[in-house]
C-alpha cells in the first residue's frame, strides 16, 4: 500500500544493501541523554513504578539508536520490546499489538493470549477478553476496558524482570493510544 494510491502498487527488490549495524557506527555525544535515560529507568526500580519519557528531536538525529545503546546497557536487568506507529495510520492498538505479537508466537490465538497472561492474574479470564478485542479474536470492549486489559498485560509482562517499552515514532499515534 502507498499512501495517496488507491489500489497496491507493485515492487520488486532488485538488490539488498547491508545496512551499516549499531557497532559499525561509533555511538558518540549522547552519554548525557543515555544517563538520564538511565537514571528514568533506576527511578523506576526504585519506585516499582512505571516512568514515562519522551525523546524528542528532528528525523535522523539518532533517537532510535539511543533506544538501542540503553537496551544493551540494560539487557541483563530489563526486558525491552520494540514497536512504532506508522505515518500513514492504522488502528489505534496496532502498535501494542506488534510489540506483543513476539510474546504470542507469531499467532493470535486465544490459547496464545492466555500463554502470556499469568495463571496467578485474579480477572485472567477478563484480560484475555480484553486482548481478544484488541487483536480481533473477539468483540471489540469499551475503551476503558481495553485500557484496562492492555496495562494488566504489561504489569504481567513486567512480574518477573523490569520491562521498557519503545515506541518509534509516537508523533503519529491515535489520541487513545497516547491517552493509554
Amino acid at each position: 500500500d502507498v499512501a495517496g494510491r488507491g489500489e497496491p502498487v507493485a515492487a520488486y527488490v532488485l538488490a539488498e544493501a547491508e545496512r551499516p549495524t549499531d557497532e559499525a557506527t561509533p555511538f558518540v555525544g549522547r552519554d548525557d541523554e543515555l544517563r538520564r535515560l538511565r537514571a528514568a529507568l533506576d527511578d523506576a526500580l526504585t519506585a516499582r513504578a512505571a516512568r514515562f519519557v519522551t525523546v524528542i528531536g528532528p528525523p535522523g538525529v539518532g533517537k532510535t539508536r539511543l533506544s538501542r545503546e540503553l537496551e544493551a546497557s540494560i539487557e541483563e536487568e530489563a526486558r525491552v520490546l520494540h514497536t512504532a506507529c506508522e505515518r500513514a495510520g492504522g488502528s489505534t492498538f496496532g502498535p501494542l499489538v506488534d510489540l506483543i505479537r513476539p510474546a504470542l508466537g507469531g499467532e493470535a490465538t486465544r490459547e496464545s493470549l492466555a500463554a502470556i497472561v499469568p495463571a496467578a492474574e485474579a480477572e485472567r479470564d477478563r484480560v484475555i477478553d480484553g486482548l481478544a478485542g484488541v487483536v480481533g479474536l473477539g468483540e471489540a470492549r469499551s475503551t476503558e476496558e481495553t485500557f484496562w486489559a492492555l496495562r494488566r498485560l504489561v504489569e504481567a509482562l513486567a512480574v518477573d524482570q523490569p520491562l521498557v517499552l519503545v515506541v518509534d515514532d509516537i508523533q503519529w499515534a491515535e489520541a487513545r493510544l497516547l491517552a493509554l
